[in-house]
């Protein structure tokens, strides 16, 4: 006899469904709000779709996955199908409690990154950082968000909002320029209404300079003003990043860690997966037969 595994792709007016899953999350809390307020693109597969005991969460660069690892949802991150068009996108995953983070290495080839959580302390004031003579720090707006993604390595503006104007609506950066040349960038990963996840870049030629750290204190300086919890996430053998992070005046936190596929590529699967029925409310099935 054929069984079937079902999970189920909740819209997002059903997003808050897994809000008790992320709730106790001690890093990244932002990347998941901000999808679960709107603010930034996110797709959300969950086990059930009332009352769901496990989620996964696909944004630009890391998938998040809460709750209790079952059958069904723990497949569906194993044969990484194409068809939902989510698994072509994945940097990492993030596994939230050691339960998936074992999941996960069990079922697939999986290299471990060791990532440092800073996070800023309440009461605490930003740094006064002047940036390197002759340069200045602007607030980015719709043109120099344009020019950024130019000269980033990647488009890391328009991938992690979906688009230059979605970050200038609901999210905010600063860059340092050195004449018309952009030095370096410092940019919201993620924000929701409570908190920030802060990224940076900085040309090649123009890193330990100083740059970073003026267009930093700038960034910081906004979130305060806005009420938001500042977290600055690195690679642990980045040192470069923490340390910046350091004397900017961040302090670490538990840390936590993520696993990716080798060459950050995984075995995708096509025709095992397939969608079903879309409900009345929205709610999408994705079913696999054995």
């Amino acid at each position: 006899m054929n069984q079937t595994l079902t999970i189920y792709e909740l819209p997002t007016s059903l997003f808050d469904r897994c809000q008790p899953l992320y709730a106790e999350t001690w890093f990244d809390l932002p990347a998941y709000d901000s999808v679960r307020e709107g603010r930034q693109p996110g797709r959300i597969f969950v086990d059930k779709t009332e009352s769901p005991t496990a989620a996964l969460l696909c944004r630009t660069y890391d998938d998040f996955i809460a709750g209790t690892p079952n059958a069904a949802l723990r497949t569906f991150i194993k044969d990484a199908p194409e068809e939902p068009d989510v698994f072509q996108h994945v940097y990492c995953y993030a596994p939230i409690g050691e339960a998936w983070a074992q999941a996960l290495r069990e079922d697939a080839p999986m290299a471990v990154i060791p990532r440092r959580n800073y996070q800023w302390q309440p009461g605490t004031a930003a740094p006064e950082i002047a940036p390197p003579a002759g340069s200045r720090v602007e607030r980015i707006d719709l043109a120099l968000a344009e020019q950024a993604d130019r000269a980033l390595p990647l488009p890391f503006l328009r991938m992690f909002w979906g688009s230059h104007q979605a970050l200038i609506e609901n999210g905010f950066a600063y860059c340092a320029l050195q004449g018309d040349a952009i030095t370096s960038v410092v940019y919201a990963i993620a924000q929701s209404s409570t908190g920030v996840i802060a990224g940076i870049d900085t040309i090649e030629k123009f890193q330990r300079q100083g740059y970073g750290a003026a267009a930093s204190a700038a960034f910081i300086r906004e979130a305060l003003e806005r009420g938001l919890q500042i977290l600055w996430d690195t690679d642990d053998e980045n040192v470069r990043s923490w340390k910046l992070a350091e004397k900017l005046g961040f302090v670490q936190h538990a840390p936590f860690q993520e696993l990716r596929p080798p060459e950050w590529k995984l075995n995708m699967t096509r025709g095992v997966w397939s969608r079903g029925d879309t409900h009345a409310d929205g709610v999408v099935e994705w079913a696999r037969d054995y």
